[in-house]
Formats: C-alpha cells, structure tokens, sequence
C-alpha cells in the first residue's frame, strides 16, 4: 500500500512541472492525429496543446512564487 501511496505523491508532483504537461499535450494531439490519419496536423494539435498548459503552468508558478515573497 505504500508503495501506490508514493507513486500517488509522485505522479501528482510530476503533474506540477510545466514540462510534463507539455509532452502530455503533444502526446493527446499525437492520438488525436491518428484517429483523424492525419498525423502532422494532430501534431500541430499537439503543440498548441502542450504550449498552452506549459504557459498557463509557468505562469501560476511565477505567480505563487510572487505571492510567497509578498508575504515574507
């Protein structure tokens, strides 16, 4: 049980890392372009995906950080 219980920790802390959610989202618009057979614009897909997560992601850090040294 310990072990699912780190794995559970990990996964969510990968979650939190802009560059993670930038080859998720290349990853989705990779599957999207199969199922279309069109694999260069699911890629294309895949990018506008990753790049929107990986900005929003880096912006809510950015952020958080600021708020932290506000408050010291």
């Amino acid at each position: 049980m310990k072990f699912f219980k780190k794995s559970w920790a990990c996964e969510k802390s990968q979650m939190k890392k802009p560059e993670t959610r930038l080859g998720i989202g290349i990853m989705l618009g990779l599957l999207i372009g199969i199922a279309m057979d069109d694999i260069g614009l699911g890629l294309a897909f895949g990018v506008v995906f990753g790049v929107s997560s990986y900005s929003s992601t880096k912006k809510k850090i950015k952020e958080d950080l600021t708020t932290i040294n506000k408050s010291k």
